[in-house]
């Protein structure tokens, strides 16, 4: 399947390591962009807690933004690699084709859709009048940048798919280490504070994105990146396929915006902030858990995918079994790591006393 990883014949055990380690490193340096832009705001003078606040309220809908890459990105890899499997070149092309087709798309009416009503999301996601100017000129840039984290994140799922779990790893790392350089400059050196933030993250998913571009469009790939076979058919199979992971990604976003309005609204204009930031940091380590938890199944996707496209189920069986101790272990360790040490994760954003005492029971 591969130089490296044959996803047909390869022991799946280590197979599984190969993949999906690399896919959860990916993962988690990607909560990075949020967590270091998060970081930095929180720790600007004077501002700092209305700042974190503000791009806390920010954060699920940026979320929600993602999870239409997941739709068509996690829709349309495994339909890829299962005609891989086949042996069926020409329709992974075509499936590769399509989906790159509808991330455009989408992230063109996104823009247009998010422009237009960002002002009346804030206010009633959670914003307050002391917090929307920084949710606003955070989210304006964010979303001038969406075709970038649109095309970036659900493009990437097709060269994980392929096998290249060390490449799709890369992708991620570029735009990571880029955000963690450039956050500082922007933020603090220019003075732009939180639209400096923003302008650091979409700078950075732009160079991932053109990272994924070229490869996709290189020789090393088994399927390039190609233009035209359009179907609405293999469309529909791909949003349909991509459902499931597009719901529970947009619920958890969803269900993020509910918190921070009730708690803006129960904690009124005397604490509603304070809430809303605690919120934003319990939101950060919830990422950090979760999103390394989905690096860890999107990397055993492939093979998964593969084997049921060849036929081989007892591969798929043993990929499930092994996968499955992998996660509880993952988060049983995570478990006892918080439980253990609540109050780092809290002074990693802001160390007002106000904030720990509030933040330690909120995360136990």
């Amino acid at each position: 399947m591969a130089r490296t990883n044959d996803l047909g014949r390869d022991p799946v055990g280590p197979l599984v390591f190969r993949l999906a380690i690399p896919s959860m490193l990916a993962q988690f340096v990607n909560v990075l962009y949020s967590i270091v832009d998060r970081m930095y705001i929180g720790n600007i003078p004077v501002i700092g807690d209305a700042a974190l606040a503000g791009a806390g309220v920010c954060g699920p809908i940026v979320t929600l933004v993602s999870s239409f890459a997941f739709l068509v990105g996690v829709g349309g890899a495994p339909l890829m690699a299962m005609s891989m499997g086949a042996g069926d070149r020409e329709r992974a092309r075509r499936i590769l084709s399509n989906c790159a087709m509808m991330l455009t798309v989408l992230a063109v009416v996104l823009t247009i859709v998010l422009l237009l009503t960002k002002d009346a999301m804030l206010m009633a996601f959670g914003a307050s009048e002391e917090t929307f100017v920084y949710a606003d000129s955070y989210l304006t840039i964010y979303v001038l940048g969406t075709a970038f984290a649109i095309l970036s994140v659900g493009l990437n799922q097709f060269i994980i798919c392929q096998g290249f779990s060390g490449i799709g790893m890369t992708t991620v790392l570029i735009g990571a280490a880029l955000n963690i350089a450039l956050d500082p400059v922007f933020i603090f050196l220019l003075g732009l504070e939180v639209r400096g933030a923003a302008i650091a993250t979409v700078i950075s998913q732009a160079a991932s994105c053109v990272f994924v571009l070229v490869f996709l469009l290189g020789k090393r790939v088994h399927v390039r990146l190609s233009f035209g076979g359009y179907s609405w058919a293999l469309m529909r199979k791909v949003l349909l396929f991509g459902l499931s992971p597009f719901i529970i990604v947009a619920t958890d976003s969803i269900l993020l915006i509910v918190l921070n309005t009730v708690l803006q609204r129960h904690g009124g204009a005397e604490m509603g902030d304070v809430y809303v930031t605690c919120a934003t940091i319990v939101q950060s380590y919830m990422q950090m858990i979760t999103m390394p938890l989905a690096g860890i199944t999107d990397g055993t996707q492939p093979i998964l995918s593969f084997n049921y496209g060849a036929k081989q189920y007892a591969r798929v069986r043993s990929g499930i079994r092994f996968t499955s101790i992998v996660c509880i272990a993952y988060t049983t360790v995570a478990w006892i790591i918080l439980m253990l040490f609540p109050e780092f994760f809290i002074h990693i954003f802001n160390s007002e006393p106000e904030l720990i005492a509030d933040g330690v029971p909120a995360l136990n």
